[in-house]
């Protein structure tokens, strides 16, 4: 399985869970339906490459990508105000630095 397959696989299983904890009533909030703008600024550049430069810049915004989400839940882990979702947030951290250096190793 290739790395994109296996960031398939684990978003949809990070989403499920947290989904589950929203509509458990463990975690109060919504689950996004569709990319908010930024997002969607990010990834519109990837539209127009191809080839070697697709991958390069797909390389590169998931380095970008994994930084920024394992910054994000360390900070929710250490400081957050929901202790379910503070929970959640550490469990997930592993899998993010291990996505992170698979990222890493891609050429």
């Amino acid at each position: 399985m290739d790395y994109a397959d296996q960031m398939i696989l684990a978003h949809q299983k990070s989403s499920a869970d947290l989904k589950g904890h929203i509509e458990g009533g463990k975690v109060h909030g919504e689950m996004p339906q569709a990319l908010d703008d930024a997002q969607k600024q990010k990834l519109a550049p990837l539209a127009s490459l191809d080839g070697q430069a697709f991958r390069d810049a797909y390389i590169t915004m998931q380095r970008e990508a994994h930084q920024e989400a394992i910054a994000l839940f360390s900070a929710y882990a250490r400081n957050g105000d929901d202790a379910d979702l503070k929970n959640w947030a550490t469990s997930t951290l592993g899998e993010l630095n291990h996505h992170l250096e698979m990222a890493r190793s891609l050429k």
